[in-house]
């Protein structure tokens, strides 16, 4: 999400970073954080943010887990939009706990309504490893919305399915929004082949916001484009 904001900034792009859930308390290059408790504050952050020489990072003031940063509601961001049609606003809206898949309770993601681009971002390093709570955040939702079982090997079909199930990640998506998947940690010659064999599952589903896939590695800031 850094890497993109940066980028629209350095395009001249007023951006905003956010998330509706948490972010890790550390230095994040390239952007300033800024605390907001009201509405009105955060109003204010942004407008101040114009012009400057980098990306704010918005969070809340509510205590959170040690480590981390709040988020800020949902609705905030979607009068924010408003406010400011102008400013780009990235929105962290899913947490893992530094796992590359996982499954989802009924309230997650958590999507401002006015979204109008969905970035679900898959690490695709979680091919072939067990279901198990060491790889896999959730791992029992992960298997009933995936259909595998505790244990086994996470393929490619069980990801789609924790994608495009019901209750898995797109069951929250706003109808202003198209879909973008990301595949993520594409780093070997097996790993993109098996990344293709992901894109064409979720592709034969036919889920008509799905605009394109995108394949790649956020590290290396290297991508292509699947579909």
């Amino acid at each position: 999400m850094l890497l993109w904001a940066t980028r629209l900034h350095a395009s001249g792009y007023s951006v905003v970073v956010t998330t509706t859930t948490k972010l890790a308390d550390q230095p994040h290059a390239g952007c300033q954080i800024t605390t907001a408790a009201t509405f009105s504050a955060a109003a204010t952050a942004v407008a101040e943010s114009t012009g400057q020489d980098q990306p704010i990072i918005l969070v809340g003031d509510q205590p959170t887990t040690p480590g981390k940063l709040s988020g800020i509601a949902p609705d905030w961001i979607d009068a924010l939009s408003i406010k400011f049609p102008d400013t780009f606003f990235l929105v962290e809206a899913d947490g893992s706990a530094g796992r590359s898949v996982k499954g989802y309770h009924p309230y997650e993601p958590v999507i401002p309504a006015r979204t109008g681009l969905l970035v679900p971002i898959i690490g695709l390093d979680a091919l072939g490893q067990p279901i198990n709570s060491q790889q896999v955040h959730r791992p029992e939702l992960f298997c009933r919305i995936s259909g595998s079982k505790p244990g086994l090997p996470v393929s490619p079909a069980a990801i789609a399915n924790a994608l495009l199930h019901r209750d898995g990640y797109l069951h929250n998506t706003p109808p202003t929004a198209a879909i973008l998947p990301l595949l993520n940690k594409v780093e070997t010659r097996r790993q993109y082949q098996k990344c293709r064999e992901l894109a064409a599952l979720i592709l034969a589903v036919g889920q008509p916001k799905i605009c394109s896939i995108l394949a790649g590695s956020v590290q290396h800031d290297c991508f292509v484009r699947l579909s």
